[in-house]
């Protein structure tokens, strides 16, 4: 395993790295709104959310309210990611709202 002072260094910089990837997708989804770019938009932010903000968190050793918060953040990311991939490329059926509920199956 990967000492803490360094695993907490990389989630901080992948949480960074999201969050510029967030921004990057929110700044171009005007360009053209069906392209997914603002489900692309939303699943970089919460998975930067959820890096900047689950070092400490993940580390507790019961389980809390507060890691279940962070599954359902980290499942609702999947989701968002995948449908607006689909939505990228095109692809019409299922809706990315049925690929959003699959994720969550």
């Amino acid at each position: 395993m990967f000492h803490p002072d360094f695993a907490l260094g990389l989630t901080l910089a992948c949480g960074a790295a999201q969050a510029f990837t967030a921004m990057v997708f929110r700044r171009f989804a005007h360009v053209s709104p069906h392209w997914g770019l603002n489900w692309l938009c939303l699943s970089y932010a919460l998975a930067a959310l959820l890096n900047l903000c689950a070092g400490p968190v993940m580390a507790q050793p019961q389980l809390s309210v507060a890691q279940l918060l962070n599954t359902v953040v980290g499942i609702s990311c999947m989701g968002l990611l995948c449908g607006g991939v689909r939505l990228y490329l095109g692809v019409q059926r299922p809706r990315p709202w049925a690929t959003f509920g699959v994720a969550w199956l």
